[in-house]
């Protein structure tokens, strides 16, 4: 019914458009940066995958648990790629945060899908969309949580200060 406008107020002060953009220029780097390791015809550094198990049966023998295998490192691997697309993320589409998550997870099957069909030389597997789901969501729950934090040290420093 147009004309009125709202009187809805909020207690959160207005978001800082500078950080969005920053947080955008990075989330497309981070995407870039992503997408250029992942859809990478040549396979994975071989050298350094046979260093890493080297280095992990060593680790084994002297001080390492077992349960820490090339498999868990890689999967922590994949959970770490996709945090900061989470984080940053939850910056930019703060009011729809259910897209990060959506954006995340389909983005990472994706990149299987296209490991899968398009590069033989690579290795499609349904654990790392988990891995990068979970990363996903890791780094929502931290971007979250600290917005959180800043907004409630904003509110106080404006309640002390009579704003």
């Amino acid at each position: 019914m147009g004309g009125v406008p709202s009187t809805r107020t909020s207690s959160r002060p207005p978001r800082d458009r500078r950080l969005i953009a920053f947080a955008a220029i990075l989330l497309a780097a981070a995407i870039g940066v992503i997408a250029a390791i992942v859809f990478s015809p040549l396979p994975p550094d071989l050298d350094g995958q046979r260093r890493l198990a080297a280095w992990l049966a060593a680790a084994h023998r002297t001080w390492m648990p077992r349960w820490v295998t090339f498999g868990a490192v890689e999967f922590a691997s994949n959970v770490a790629m996709f945090v900061p697309l989470g984080f940053l993320g939850v910056i930019v589409f703060a009011r729809a945060r259910w897209v990060v998550i959506a954006g995340c997870t389909a983005f990472s099957v994706a990149v299987e899908l296209v490991q899968w069909l398009l590069l033989p030389a690579r290795q499609a597997d349904w654990r790392d969309v988990l891995a990068n789901s979970l990363g996903a969501a890791f780094g929502m729950a931290l971007a979250i949580g600290l917005l959180r934090l800043i907004d409630g040290r904003r509110l106080a420093r404006g309640l002390r200060h009579g704003r």
